[in-house]
C-alpha cells in the first residue's frame, strides 16, 4: 500500500495543483463569456429558468433557481449543485489540515448583485495522519441574487459561473466547471415548482451562528 504523504508534501502538492489551475484559468476564461452570450440568445423565448449541466472527470455541476421567473428589484436564491464521483471529495471553507475549498467566479450583466458563496455543513474526512473537512456525493451551494430595479419584463437575466474545484481521492486533481443560468424577468416573479423547495431546504441547512455562545482557544505551557 502507498505510504501517506507528510503534511509538508501534501501542502507542496496542493500548491502545485493551484499553479496548474491558474494557468488553466487564463486559457479558459473566454468560455464564461460565451456561456452568457448563449444564455441571452437561446433563452429569450423560454418561460422558465433554464440551465444545462457540465461534467468534468469527477464533478458534474449545474445552476438552479428557486424562482421560475423574477421581478425587477427582486432578491432571490440560486444554488450551484455539484455531484461528485463515488470515492471522491471536495473541501469545506475551513478544510482542516489540508485542502482547498471550491471557488466560484461569476459573470453577470451590469447592476446584478450576487452574494457570497454559502457552504453547507461538512463531514469529517480522515486522511491519516491528517483530518480534513469537506463533502462527498451531492453538494448545494446557495447564493443570493438581486435583480436590478430597472430590469425590463420580457427580457432574460443570464449569468454564468466558473467553479474551481479541487477534487480528491488517493490523489487531488483541480477541475473547472463552466455553467450558466437564464431566468426570465416578469412583472411578477413566481416560484420554481421543483427547485423552490429544494433551494429553501439548502438554505435552511446552512450552519447558523449560535447567539450567546463564545469559544476561546488558549495555549498552556
Amino acid at each position: 500500500s502507498q505510504a501517506p504523504l507528510s503534511r509538508g508534501a501534501q501542502s507542496a502538492y496542493l500548491g502545485l495543483m493551484t499553479i496548474i489551475a491558474d494557468f488553466r484559468r487564463t486559457a479558459t476564461l473566454w468560455m464564461a463569456l460565451v456561456l452568457v452570450a448563449l444564455g441571452l440568445t437561446t433563452s429569450a423565448a423560454r418561460a422558465e429558468a433554464y440551465s444545462q449541466p457540465m461534467s468534468t472527470d469527477h464533478v458534474t455541476a449545474q445552476l438552479h433557481s428557486a424562482r421560475a421567473a423574477v421581478a425587477p428589484g427582486e432578491t432571490f436564491t440560486i444554488v450551484m449543485r455539484q455531484k461528485l464521483a463515488d470515492g471522491w471529495h471536495t473541501y469545506w471553507r475551513n478544510f482542516g489540515d489540508s485542502g482547498v475549498p471550491t471557488v466560484v467566479t461569476w459573470t453577470s450583466p451590469p447592476g446584478v448583485a450576487i452574494g457570497e458563496m454559502q457552504f453547507p455543513t461538512p463531514k469529517t474526512i480522515p486522511v491519516p495522519p491528517l483530518m480534513t473537512y469537506g463533502y462527498e456525493g451531492e453538494i448545494l451551494y446557495p447564493f443570493t441574487v438581486r435583480v436590478p430595479a430597472n430590469a425590463r419584463p420580457g427580457t432574460t437575466l443570464a449569468m454564468s459561473a466558473k467553479a474551481e474545484t479541487l477534487v480528491c481521492a488517493d490523489v487531488c486533481i483541480p477541475e473547472d466547471q463552466f455553467v450558466s443560468l437564464s431566468v426570465p424577468i416578469a412583472r411578477a416573479g413566481r416560484a420554481d415548482p421543483e427547485w423552490g423547495a429544494k433551494v429553501a431546504a439548502a438554505v435552511a441547512a446552512i450552519p447558523k451562528p449560535v447567539n450567546g455562545v463564545e469559544a476561546r482557544i488558549t495555549q498552556q505551557g
